[in-house]
């Protein structure tokens, strides 16, 4: 168990604050043990303005039922009894203002039995609530196993954690987000970050996350939430920290650490939970470092809490590290320095500091009290002021003071010391060192109960009291009234002059006796003793001091009241038999300090110090708000600059002796909240106040702070502006030839539509669209390719357009402009060619690098060209290129029409509406309604007449001005509403139910309405069994007072019954809920009007308006007699009220709409929950049986089952691959038993679940496995008409397919050779393959499409014929010096012949078909070449010396060379012999400077022997050369 450390959530005193809707937390929560199973449980009210209390007890214990109750804004305490002993037991606090909940405050109680060895009994302990600083701002991200063995019980323990932890920091669209992913097999978005942003909703998101089951796979759910969670689209913003913490209970199935490490490096924060079996290992792989601040472990769920407070501390100091590293980055802000404390008194201290040597906006004080329960207080103050007096503080209490400097979002290091506030010291502090001045009345009961020995103690008591105060004819006066029947004047306030006097009257006074008449004696106090011709002073504190023994005899509420509000200040002190509740309703609020009891009449020195210092403590606030009317206060205020979230105030002063001023603001219709505080320095008269709400009107005081106090504050009003201005971020994607889409940021506020208009930098094309304003993204359509667009996107607002967001995207190139085409490739050059873009095209940017890595080229070409030559490139390689207010009259009919105002500010007790005709007002009727009431419908009026209405407030102090307005009936009503049809559900059961249905008749239904009333009525019940055994229905009608219209026993058919609803009347009058609860619990649901014991208790509440008494405790009782209540609310019923009535659970047993007209849509809903009560719940919920499946496909296949013996709402239906991967889910109507499960994968075997659901509640699963079909695969391959570079290929056709895939690659070529591949149309079973490599094998795989998916391969070979060789070469006419070549010419399409000839010690040489020149004696190698479009011929070869024949063979190899300085390449070409003539295939890559080898008249350089032709291809260089 832990210490509660209360919520020390506060509006801070700063600007960044302002004053936020969020509700306060209840404070300082004890409790005091009764008995062995009574506890009683106490706390302090929050400052917030609140409507009530929710207070739930649980326990982990079987058998022990959880328990739920409300209690009212004014309650600070109430009792919890039949608790048993030794049962652990949380207790858990809330407080809510509306839709709006604090955060819990929770503690843990255990009561020991008297047998327990220890003895005595165990004080009850708590669990901690912690809360960041105000400017701790994140994107905060939980990822929670929810894998099967968590277990839906712990899942609870998980909910807690994160609702403690989310609530910990201030949640907003600007403030922190919270988004939650769960996983199992796969991992689900439970809420993304941007989803939820304010706490109330945020809380309850959380609270009803559901349990999601499965294997535990933690490394594929961090790998989501790289793609999909922490992304813009998700709501994760730039430049904020970025928090993840992971819950998990085991070793993940997969790996983590890849993953993790890749969101750290992103900058994600990682903190690990770990739960009962959490690997260690893995925690470490997962978590940031330090391990030991973010790796928590626990054994179990249920003790979550004993690490929750540490984990959510350091969470929250991880963001203000992460903060300050990401605004900051090396800068560091200058601190202040020699900070001092001056002035120190029991509320207050003067905090002082040397300026910052830095550039800096600003400063915060922050004052941290060392004290359990007390609350942080930050001030802002402007970068010119050195000093502020901080005010508010607790006394005799030790403060740890921090000076920060600002800079924007950044803060200094702080200067730091320790000051103890001074103790409230009674015998000084009422006299201030000062003519202190206040008239004291001290109320005794004199009654006979109190008896003479103890009036003594009391006169004892009186003594001191009297003692504490200054007494004189200018200083304190004191006078003395004793009641009992009567009330009797002991001394007036101007009787005695000094302590003495006052001292010996206390002493001798006597004891009357008699009986006890409080409120008497308070109107004796009021008119006879505050007067001034009995001493009673102007402008002097009035106090008057109760002191009773017993409940008082007469009427004591109106007394007190009147009293009150004539600035008389009551403190009551109860003795033995004193009321404490009577005490609480007489005395001053806080009831804390000014109510006080003691058991017995020796206790009173047991209060004394604590009495005295309250009231002393009243009389100097009183002093200063005296003292403060003679300084002179600022005036003039007014307002400039006014924005949607700041605006500047200015003021004027009559005075230059300012030390600063204080200025306060806060949204005006938050009458309870806290105001944000600025501190301004004396010499300047105006303040910017920013971080406002838009559409907001805010109540703003200025006053005057002097050395010797504060002023009375000026005040005035201002209303922030709509909030408008510029979409932002706006980016381009998914961008086409003829189209892209723009996306932008949201603009802030209330926006109506986007205007998006592009146009074209190259042409005058232009165009526009318009975009709803919840829209973020468009596609533009119809654009020209390779054009350059400037998009412009306008936010519309109602009254004006925002600033334009430009920015610009250009299309892409068709299809047939992308291609380049690639040609006169060399060793070190390539052409590349083009189609020219579109418009005026300034320059061309051509980027080429090679692919296995190199230095990237970038060349800049000229607009006007279409191709450019690439130089200096690397041989074969390949590149790749690239009051009340607001009346509002409504709804006229011929006699009526609806009346609606905004509540009145302040404590309103009833509104007064009074109307007639607007030119007769001599006879106005009039209508009174409750406090919670702000609508009336208008009854019984004159057909086309207008009337004049008027709304007054009316208070305990009076009635308001009216509001008034008008409106005018119709001439003719419009046609009633026809009755609805029987529903076509029928609820079939034999079960019995007694329903009691409590309609609301008040005046704000209004006639027309409450024919929709019984209409839906009429509707809601047509689908039950009317009968004595089976369901009966009662119906009370309600508004001031309740009565019945029928009971249970009176209708015994369903016709007799809707007949009764048709004639049903309209009844009229105010909205007493309570009343009505209460009265059909006595009238309603008895044996004697028709209750049977064996039948379901069920009742119905239709309201329209909050109740104007209570209701929780009332409900309460209905719930505890076993009667199950429903809830429906219209218009102006409130939510929290209809919670507080309905049953558990919320989402079945309550209904709210919005107007009457929807009821029926939530009719048929309702009734189908109505019919679930009736038949009950007893059952356990079984899951269906008999798995079946068929119509097996290759991409589906059909689920059969049976269902249970229950009837279900739905089937939830979860499918997967056996060997794992992501699994489907679909929910199937509870009336069918089968569906296809579709898009499935071919020849995968799957597994299936199949789950019952009623209510979000599953049955086990009915499991199954099934396999579908493969894929029709090719059949029967055939290879035909092969040629040196090409070959035929066909097929049989498979079934069913949409296409087919060729994919070949040679198999024994001198290099590997990329595989190629050819797509033919499903109707196609033949293709050809072209530009093969002569005389080479070649491996040839065939796959049939089927849409996306592929059938098995079938595999096959080819091979291509080779090149004829050139013929027989001949050497004639040999001279001294020429020989001539003659040979046979070769088959084919011969483009032409090549000749080359050298010596044996020579340089090759070229000839055209006669060579001369010749060295005599010489041995020459003569080689020809055939050259063909697909390659080269066998090369012949003769060798010859002068005059003869010398050699006719073609060599078998032939070396090739060449050197130089830096480098060296050579290779060996080999040919085959002159009948085969193989060709060479030729691949290197560039990894050396290669040595130049062209045959000229085919390239431009030729070095040595050889020749050179091929194609550059994505990936490598080929060169085809035959010898």
């Amino acid at each position: 168990m832990g210490r509660l450390v209360p919520d020390d959530n506060k509006a801070e005193v700063a600007p960044i604050t302002t004053g936020s809707n969020q509700v306060d937390a209840p404070t300082d929560l004890r409790f005091k043990i009764l008995n062995e199973n009574t506890v009683q449980m106490i706390w302090s009210r929050p400052l917030s303005r609140i409507q009530g209390y929710r207070i739930q007890v649980t326990s982990d214990t079987a058998g022990e039922q959880t328990r739920q109750f409300s209690l009212p804004a004014s309650a600070t305490k109430t009792s919890i009894s039949d608790l048993s002993p030794d049962v652990d037991y949380e207790v858990t606090i809330v407080a809510y203002a509306g839709s709006e909940e604090s955060l819990p405050i929770s503690g843990q109680i255990t009561l020991e039995s008297s047998s327990d060895s220890r003895g005595g009994t165990r004080k009850p302990d708590f669990s901690d609530s912690v809360r960041c600083p105000a400017t701790s701002v994140a994107d905060v991200l939980f990822l929670v196993d929810g894998s099967w063995s968590v277990g839906r019980p712990n899942f609870k323990y998980i909910r807690n954690f994160i609702s403690a932890t989310a609530g910990a920091f201030q949640i907003g669209e600007d403030r922190t987000r919270v988004g939650v992913v769960q996983y199992g097999d796969d991992p689900r978005t439970e809420f993304n970050l941007n989803e939820h942003l304010t706490r109330p909703v945020l809380l309850k998101a959380i609270g009803s996350l559901p349990y999601k089951g499965g294997n535990s796979r933690t490394g594929d759910a961090l790998n989501y939430l790289l793609t999909n969670s922490f992304s813009e689209a998700a709501g994760s913003r730039r430049g904020f920290p970025k928090v993840l913490v992971i819950i998990t209970d085991g070793k993940s199935d997969d790996p983590v650490e890849s993953y993790a490490k890749q969101l750290r490096s992103r900058g994600v924060e990682i903190f690990v939970l770990g739960v009962h079996l959490a690997d260690e290992a893995e925690m470490m792989a997962m978590a940031s470092t330090p391990y030991n601040h973010h790796i928590y472990s626990v054994a179990n769920f249920d003790v979550i809490r004993n690490v929750q407070r540490d984990l959510i501390t350091q969470i929250c100091s991880s963001v203000e590290d992460q903060l300050s590293s990401l605004v900051s980055g090396e800068e560091v802000v200058d601190p202040a320095s020699n900070l001092r404390v001056l002035e120190v008194a029991s509320k207050s201290m003067r905090v002082t500091w040397a300026a910052s040597i830095g550039d800096i906006s600003g400063y915060r004080v922050q004052m941290i009290a060392m004290m359990t329960g007390s609350k942080q207080q930050d001030l802002y103050v402007a970068s010119s002021q050195t000093s502020v007096v901080v005010r508010d503080l607790s006394p005799d209490t030790e403060y740890q003071v921090n000076v920060f400097a600002l800079k924007d979002l950044m803060s200094s290091e702080p200067v730091t010391l320790m000051q103890k506030t001074e103790p409230v010291k009674v015998s000084l502090e009422c006299s201030l060192g000062m003519d202190v001045q206040a008239d004291v009345v001290l109320l005794v009961d004199g009654s006979y109960s109190i008896g003479v020995t103890n009036f003594a103690k009391v006169k004892a008591f009186l003594e001191v009291l009297v003692n504490t105060f200054d007494i004189g004819p200018n200083k304190v006066q004191i006078a003395l009234v004793q009641y009992s029947r009567d009330s009797y004047t002991e001394f007036y306030l101007n009787t005695h002059q000094d302590v003495n006097a006052v001292v010996k009257a206390v002493r001798t006074f006597p004891y009357r006796g008699g009986s006890t008449n409080t409120g008497r004696a308070m109107t004796y106090v009021r008119e006879k003793i505050f007067q001034t011709n009995r001493g009673a002073r102007a402008n002097v504190p009035r106090v008057t001091i109760l002191i009773t023994d017993g409940k008082s005899s007469d009427a004591f509420k109106d007394p007190a009241t009147k009293l009150r509000n004539a600035d008389v200040e009551i403190f009551a002190v109860g003795v033995k038999e004193a009321v404490r509740s009577e005490l609480e309703a007489i005395a001053n609020a806080p009831a804390e300090t000014h109510v006080y009891t003691v058991e017995d009449f020796d206790a009173f020195q047991r209060i004394s110090k604590e009495l005295t210092q309250s009231i002393c403590l009243r009389i100097e606030q009183e002093l200063r708000s005296i003292y403060q009317r003679q300084l002179i206060q600022p005036r003039t205020l007014t307002f400039s600059d006014v924005g949607s979230r700041s605006f500047r105030t200015s003021w004027e002063i009559d005075t230059d002796n300012v030390e600063f001023f204080l200025v306060q603001f806060k949204p005006e219709e938050d009458a309870d909240g806290h105001y944000v505080s600025m501190s301004v320095p004396g010499n300047t008269l105006t303040a910017l106040l920013p971080h406002l709400t838009p559409l907001t009107r805010y109540e703003v005081k200025v006053s005057a702070q002097y050395a010797k106090g504060e002023s009375l504050p000026v005040t005035g009003y201002e209303t922030t502006v709509e909030e408008a201005g510029p979409p932002k971020d706006l980016v381009t994607s998914e961008v086409t030839n003829t189209s892209f889409r723009a996306s932008w940021t949201p603009a802030p506020g209330n926006v109506q539509a986007y205007q998006v208009y592009w146009k074209s930098l190259f042409s005058e094309e232009h165009g526009e669209k318009t975009v709803p304003g919840d829209a973020t993204s468009t596609i533009l359509e119809g654009l020209t390719s390779e054009t350059r667009y400037q998009v412009t996107v306008i936010a519309t607002y109602s009254y004006k357009d925002s600033d334009p967001l430009t920015g610009l995207e250009t299309t892409d190139a068709s299809p047939i402009a992308k291609s380049l085409t690639v040609s006169h490739e060399t060793e070190r050059t390539m052409k590349i060619t083009w189609i020219p873009a579109p418009g005026n095209v300034i320059n061309y940017r051509l980027k080429y690098v090679p692919t296995d890595g190199g230095k990237e080229v970038v060349l800049k070409i000229p607009g006007t060209t279409t191709s450019t030559i690439i130089k200096r490139l690397q041989p074969i390689t390949t590149y790749n290129i690239t009051a009340p207010r607001n009346l509002q009259t409504s709804e006229p009919t011929k006699t009526s029409f609806r009346v609606s105002w905004d509540p009145a500010p302040g404590n309103v007790k009833g509104y007064k509406v009074t109307f007639h005709p607007t030119e007769n007002d001599v006879d106005p009727k009039e209508l009174n309604v409750g406090p919670y009431d702000n609508t009336v419908v208008l009854e019984e009026l004159r057909a086309g007449t207008k009337y004049s209405v008027a709304v007054f407030g009316m208070f305990d102090g009076g009635v308001s001005l009216p509001l008034a307005g008008e409106e005018k009936t119709t001439l003719m009503d419009d046609p009633e509403p026809p009755p609805l049809d029987p529903s076509d559900n029928q609820c079939r059961t034999s079960a019995k139910a007694d329903i009691v249905l409590l309609v609301d008749g008040s005046w704000s239904i209004g006639r027309i309405n409450f024919k929709t009333i019984r209409n839906f009525i009429a509707r809601m019940v047509g689908v039950f069994d009317i009968g004595p055994n089976n369901v009966q229905i009662a119906l009370a009608q309600y508004s001031g007072d309740p009565r019945t219209e029928w009971h249970l026993n009176t209708h015994s058919t369903r016709d007799s019954l809707l007949k009764a609803i048709n004639d049903l009347p309209y009844k009229g009058g105010n909205t007493m809920t309570g009343m009505a609860l209460s009265y059909i619990l006595q009238n309603n649901f008895q044996p004697a009007v028709g209750l049977r014991s064996d039948s379901r208790k069920i009742g119905v509440l239709i309201t329209d308006g909050k109740s104007q008494d209570e209701i929780i405790i009332k409900s309460q009782s209905l719930r505890d007699s076993g009667i199950e209540l429903y809830a429906i609310g219209v218009k102006n019923a409130d939510e929290n009220e209809l919670r507080s009535i309905a049953s558990d659970p919320d989402e079945i047993h309550m209904y709210n709409v919005a107007d009457f007209k929807f009821l029926l849509d939530i009719v048929d809903d309702l009734s189908g929950n109505l019919c679930n009560s009736v038949k009950g719940s007893d059952a356990e919920l079984g899951p269906p049986t008999n798995l079946v499946t068929s119509e097996v496909t290759h991409h589906s296949f059909r689920a059969t089952w049976t269902p249970p013996e229950l009837p279900v709402e739905q089937y939830r239906v979860t499918y997967g691959m056996l060997a794992g991967g992501p699994t489907q889910e679909l929910l199937v109507d509870g009336e069918a038993t089968t569906t296809v499960l579709k898009n499935l994968t071919p020849q995968t075997e799957y597994v299936v679940n199949v789950y019952a659901v009623v209510q979000e509640v599953s049955s086990e699963p009915l499991k199954g496995t099934e396999t579908t079909l493969p894929l029709p695969a090719v059949l029967n391959m055939n290879v035909y008409d092969k040629t040196s570079s090409t070959m035929r290929v066909s097929w049989e056709a498979a079934a069913g397919a949409t296409g087919y895939l060729l994919l070949y690659r040679s198999i024994n070529a001198s290099e590997p050779q990329l595989e190629q591949e050819v797509r033919v149309a499903g109707g196609v079973t033949n293709t050809q393959l072209v530009e093969l490599i002569p005389n080479t094998e070649y491996s040839i795989t065939l796959l049939a499409l089927h849409g996306e998916s592929t059938s098995d391969a079938l595999e096959g070979r080819g091979v291509t014929l080779p090149l004829p060789p050139a013929g027989e070469l001949r050497i004639t006419d040999v001279t001294h010096s020429t020989m001539r070549l003659n040979w046979d010419a070769a088959p084919g399409a011969v483009r032409k012949y090549m000749i080359t000839y050298k010596p044996e010690e020579g340089e090759l040489k070229e000839a055209q078909g006669y060579i001369r020149r010749l060295g005599r004696w010489s041995v020459y190698c003569a080689c020809i070449w055939a050259q063909e479009s697909t390659g080269c011929s066998s090369p012949e070869k003769q060798s010859a010396g002068p005059g003869g024949l010398v050699q006719a063979d073609s060599p078998s190899w032939l070396d090739l060379y060449r050197s130089s300085p830096s480098s060296s390449f050579s290779f060996r070409m080999s040919a085959g012999d002159k009948q085969s003539a193989m060709p060479l295939q030729l691949t290197a890559q560039c990894e050396r400077k290669p040595a130049r080898h062209f045959q000229k008249g085919l390239m431009d350089d030729t070095d040595q022997l050889g020749m050179f032709s091929g194609l550059l291809e994505v990936g490598l260089v080929s060169a085809y050369c035959c010898l």
